[in-house]
């Protein structure tokens, strides 16, 4: 059998399912001494090739195509073309990668039924969870007929089965390193001495500094692509932080006080340590624990004072009337977001429901907001509070306590590197 065609068979036979198969689908083990013992459609490795045990005669039946012995069959990123109908959500023809149905096949196909669509590009789980959560349902009545639009609890356990399950094959579907994470490419490092030796650049200006370190990573993480390293060199953090102070240049730390002036250390930690620098490293070390282990405490402090001066805010049961708002725009992408708030439209209040919000797709609303909420203070109008705090007040000093949340998350990353960069802020767009 093609190992194309096998692969598929399993997919539907639920041998995702079976981490053993998974092993030996996508990596090179151990055999095991007696595979008379395997279940049917189990993959053997033997140094004449792969063979899998058939479901019918129970005889070993070679797996052939572009199948080499020594090397795993199949590769996560490895191409293949997929027809409509070929799994129950598969929609239409589709070219993709094996890793992709794998994981569609664990996280999607299995939990929910087949009602998840397959789609053919990386998944944004926080954003499908969203989903998962505003369209999840009590169980049904027994007689009645479950919403294939909608989620049920029993799906829902099911979901965090996979995702336990998905969990542990990081180590097989993540690569480790390459050759080219462990270097530069050394266009970077010209480019660097070009920008370092101008005389009209001036590092000791942080957004200066800023603007040319922005200019070298992008270089950097350009350099990446198609190479597998590109499978976990994914965050900001990874190329702002980590591979430019090793490759590029340390740079200039934050200081131990507001105005503080550090000086800009050329050197990379790969080419060694500027002892002429050597206060500036130091003091860079001592940022990151001092602000986790001192300025912590005004977080947690001021967490606690938010929560005890906001403790008495009533919700008024009536619209204020406010007709001040802020504009937000409606999107696929955060239409879940904005559901339960209320929004300015023409002479009246409109609540954002799954019934009305597609009307607003695309748009600009003004949406209601505690900000502009016109009762007597402290106290807040259902309406401009929208359903997620009006239905609970008791939350609401919660969310008046989540300025402390930010300010102590701030002092505790520092703790672990920040990247010097620039943004432009729109105050409209940041308003809450």
């Amino acid at each position: 059998m093609d190992k194309r065609d096998f692969f598929m068979l399993c997919m539907r036979e639920g041998k995702f399912r079976d981490k053993r198969w998974v092993l030996r689908a996508f990596a090179l083990v151990r055999e095991n001494k007696t595979p008379e013992t395997s279940k049917p459609l189990d993959i053997i490795q033997t140094p004449a090739g792969h063979f899998f045990k058939h479901p019918e005669t129970g005889e070993l039946e070679q797996i052939r195509g572009d199948v080499k012995p020594g090397r795993p069959m199949y590769d996560m990123k490895e191409k293949l073309n997929v027809k409509k109908g070929e799994l129950p959500s598969i929609l239409k023809d589709e070219e993709t990668d094996y890793g992709r149905i794998l994981w569609h096949c664990v996280v999607f196909l299995y939990p929910f039924d087949g009602w998840v669509a397959f789609k053919n590009q990386q998944i944004d789980m926080e954003q499908f969870e969203d989903e998962l959560a505003a369209k999840l349902q009590d169980d049904i009545e027994p007689g009645q007929e479950e919403n294939k639009t909608l989620f049920y609890p029993r799906q829902l356990l099911r979901y965090y089965e996979a995702m336990a399950y998905g969990r542990g094959l990081a180590m097989l579907c993540v690569p480790a390193a390459s050759p080219k994470s462990m270097t530069v490419d050394p266009k970077v490092l010209k480019r660097r001495d070009e920008l370092f030796n101008d005389p009209k650049i001036d590092l000791n200006n942080q957004a200066i500094a800023a603007s040319v370190e922005k200019e070298l990573v992008d270089m950097d993480r350009a350099s990446f692509e198609g190479d597998t390293a590109s499978g976990f060199l994914i965050n900001k953090k990874d190329f702002a932080i980590i591979r430019k102070k090793r490759f590029i240049a340390f740079g200039s730390g934050a200081g131990l006080t507001p105005d503080s002036k550090t000086a800009y250390v050329k050197h990379s930690l790969n080419e060694g340590v500027d002892v002429s620098h050597f206060k500036d490293y130091c003091d860079e070390m001592r940022t990151g624990s001092y602000k986790r282990g001192v300025e912590t405490m005004f977080g947690g402090e001021l967490d606690k004072w938010l929560v005890r001066e906001s403790s008495n805010i009533r919700v008024g049961p009536n619209d204020c009337g406010s007709t001040v708002g802020i504009p937000t725009d409606i999107t696929p992408e955060n239409k879940l977001r904005w559901l339960g708030f209320n929004i300015v439209d023409g002479k009246g209040v409109v609540k954002l429901s799954e019934d009305n919000i597609g009307t607003y797709m695309g748009k600009t609303v003004l949406r209601r907001t505690p900000a502009a909420c016109w009762m007597p203070k402290p106290d807040y109008c259902t309406v401009c509070l929208g359903d997620k705090l009006s239905m609970n007040p008791d939350a609401i000093s919660i969310a008046f306590s989540q300025y402390g949340h930010d300010f102590m998350g701030e002092s505790m990353s520092a703790m672990h590197g920040k990247s010097l960069s620039i943004a432009r802020m729109d105050l409209v767009a940041e308003a809450f």
